[in-house]
């Protein structure tokens, strides 16, 4: 099951960049990430801030900043009495996104409506 998005001019202008050449300088550092390493990691990056599977996004032709992908599904588990709903990025409930409610159902509903 697909879902719609658009991403933001910011995030469309970060995707953009990471695919431009980077001038090479020497240093005793190692090899920079190259052009194609820095895109896929602003695509994963999109994927997480839009919880979606950054692997199976594609473009809708509504314009460059609308696309397409599976959204990431919830993790659900009991706490309490309650059901909480987070992402796979959970940290902590002060740092994360999470809903609660009386049914898993409820608590994923809530999280993604957030």
């Amino acid at each position: 099951m697909r879902k719609n998005y658009e991403m933001s001019q910011e995030d469309l202008d970060t995707l953009l960049n990471a695919c431009k050449y980077a001038p090479l300088i020497m240093l005793q550092c190692g090899m920079p990430p190259s052009p194609q390493e820095r895109a896929n990691n602003a695509w994963k990056a999109i994927g997480k801030k839009y919880h979606c599977d950054y692997l199976t996004i594609k473009p809708t032709g509504n314009g460059d900043r609308f696309f397409s992908a599976e959204p990431e599904k919830p993790h659900v588990k009991k706490d309490g009495s309650a059901w909480c709903a987070h992402w796979s990025d959970f940290i902590n409930l002060q740092e994360s996104e999470a809903a609660f409610g009386d049914t898993p159902e409820e608590a994923i509903s809530k999280l993604v409506q957030s």
